[in-house]
C-alpha cells in the first residue's frame, strides 16, 4: 500500500492518486491485471472515491481488523466506511483491495 500516500502526505493535492491509479492501468497489457491494497480510513479523499466507486476497480473487497493481534475478516463495504487509521488498534484497521483488468 504506497497509493494512500500519493498527492497527500507531501503536497497535499489529494486528486494525484487519480492520475496515480490512471497511469498505473494504462501500463498494463491487454488482459493484465493489477490487484492493490490500500487502507482506508489514512487518506479520506481516496476513502471517497472507493466508496463513491470513482476509482474504477472491477472488483472490491473490504477486510477488517478484529483483534489486537492482526486477525482479519472480510466484510462489506458497508463495515468500513466508519473506519479508522490508528483506532481501536494502531494503524490499518480496515483495507480495500481492488483488482482491474486492462481489456
Amino acid at each position: 500500500s504506497t497509493l494512500e500516500h500519493v498527492g497527500f502526505d507531501d503536497e497535499n493535492k489529494p486528486e494525484k492518486i487519480i492520475e496515480a491509479v490512471k497511469i498505473l492501468k494504462d501500463s498494463l497489457n491487454k488482459n493484465g491485471v493489477m490487484i492493490v491494497s490500500m487502507p482506508l480510513g489514512y487518506n479520506h479523499y481516496m476513502d471517497s472515491l472507493i466508496f463513491e466507486e470513482k476509482i474504477g476497480f472491477k472488483d472490491m473487497y473490504f477486510l477488517k481488523r478484529i483483534s489486537r493481534k492482526n486477525k482479519w475478516k472480510q466484510v462489506s463495504i458497508n463495515e468500513v466506511k466508519k473506519s479508522r487509521y490508528n483506532y481501536p488498534y494502531n494503524n490499518a484497521n480496515a483495507v480495500f483491495i481492488g483488482v482491474y483488468e486492462k481489456k
